[in-house]
């Protein structure tokens, strides 16, 4: 058969970029690796996050994947400073390709995590433009494939039904644990664009607290108040160790996918420093050091809900330029008419005895300018620290401290 010289070149150009686009896709190794850069910034981002955020003596709960997913999908489509003011911040890998990959890497492997009725891990993204204003193909086009985001155009024009709206869709991901998270003030006629992550996740613990061992005991706050709260016993074997200034306990839920990570000075007075010393380095070598245990456990019962605008955290925390006339997302829409309004975070957790239901929702606004045994004892009856990770590439999911386990 003779092949039409036209219709040969262009069977030749598309095998030239049908090839490129193979030679441009990373390795599993070299997609392994950029997982594991983007977990570590992610983790270093988590840690100064929790730092940064002002509640002092307070509980704290948020969830660091959830921000970085809605703040990484905004730096796709920032240039210039302001895509480097928001890598910096966020510990970002250089390599933007690698980024991408690993976002989707580590979003496919969370959706996949689910063991039979005793875990349940969501994670959803959407990006909500106002109607009759096009994002570049470019930039929904990367969101889609690499963040696994979909696209719903809503009218800013009226605020309270575009609230509504977005906030319907997070309330549905986040099995109704987080509500209004946009209020209807946060929206307006110059708001171009809203990017919305909701992760959910609700797991039973691999060893269960019997209820019947739950007691009300003393519980020494930060403030040195001694109140009577619902705390929870268990006696069995736990990743687990400890020195002379600290403790560390791994409390695995079913099918040792995911666990909670509780740090607990020794001496309550030494809260804060355990606070100041927290880092990347000293979390991996605390894990490392854990090692399986017959332990008594007890922790309180509690319940945390939160919600923050952190647009002056971010800000102070280096990410100027988003938040200033100077902002360039001209990658969203080919404009540098577009800056960051607010970033908004509420995030949910609910520690029982059978194990631990949490939800946490982010928005990125962007508008237009203008027994009597010698047991090692785990006895959480003062502040602490924890944070729940998939332990697959590590990923803090969900951070927080209790302070005051009867304060919601």
């Amino acid at each position: 058969m003779k092949i039409r010289p036209a219709l040969f070149y262009r069977i030749i150009l598309c095998c030239i970029i049908f090839s490129g686009c193979l030679l441009n896709t990373p390795s599993q190794k070299e997609i392994g690796k950029s997982t594991e850069s983007l977990v570590s910034g992610n983790t270093i981002f988590a840690i100064s996050l929790y730092r940064k955020i002002d509640a002092p003596d307070r509980n704290l709960f948020f969830s660091p994947m959830s921000l970085s997913t809605a703040l990484s999908m905004t730096w796709e489509g920032a240039g210039g400073n302001t895509k480097k003011e928001m890598a910096t911040v966020m510990h970002l890998p250089e390599n933007p390709s690698g980024i991408r990959y690993a976002n989707q890497t580590l979003l496919a492997d969370i959706n996949a995590i689910q063991v039979n009725d005793e875990i349940i891990l969501l994670a959803a993204n959407r990006i909500w433009p106002q109607k009759g204003i096009t994002c570049l193909d470019t930039y929904t086009n990367v969101l889609k494939t690499f963040y696994l985001s979909d696209v719903k155009t809503v009218d800013y024009i009226t605020p309270a039904l575009a609230a509504r709206e977005i906030n319907t869709w997070v309330e549905e991901k986040t099995k109704s644990q987080i509500k209004h998270l946009v209020p209807p003030t946060a929206l307006n006629p110059t708001t171009r664009l809203v990017l919305t992550n909701a992760v959910y996740f609700k797991g039973n613990w691999q060893t269960p607290f019997n209820p019947s061992q739950t007691i009300i005991a003393p519980f020494k706050t930060s403030m040195g108040e001694v109140i009577n709260a619902p705390m929870m016993n268990l006696k069995d074997t736990f990743n687990y160790t400890e020195n002379d200034r600290l403790k560390a306990i791994e409390l695995p839920y079913a099918g040792n996918t995911l666990s909670m990570i509780l740090l607990l000075p020794k001496d309550e007075r030494d809260f804060k420093n355990l606070e100041n010393e927290l880092s990347l380095e000293n979390l991996k070598i605390c894990l490392e050091k854990l090692e399986s245990k017959k332990i008594r456990v007890t922790i309180p019962r509690f319940k945390i809900s939160a919600g923050i605008d952190l647009s002056q955290t971010l800000t102070g925390m280096g990410m100027k330029d988003a938040f200033s006339p100077n902002a360039d997302f001209s990658g969203i829409d080919g404009t540098k008419d577009l800056y960051i309004s607010a970033v908004l975070h509420k995030a949910f957790i609910d520690v029982n005895e059978k194990g631990t239901e949490a939800a946490a929702a982010s928005a990125v606004i962007v508008a237009r300018k203008t027994a009597v045994e010698h047991l090692p004892v785990f006895k959480a009856d003062h502040p602490f620290v924890f944070m729940i990770r998939e332990n697959r590439h590590g990923s803090i999911l969900f951070m927080g401290r209790v302070m005051n386990p009867l304060e919601e």
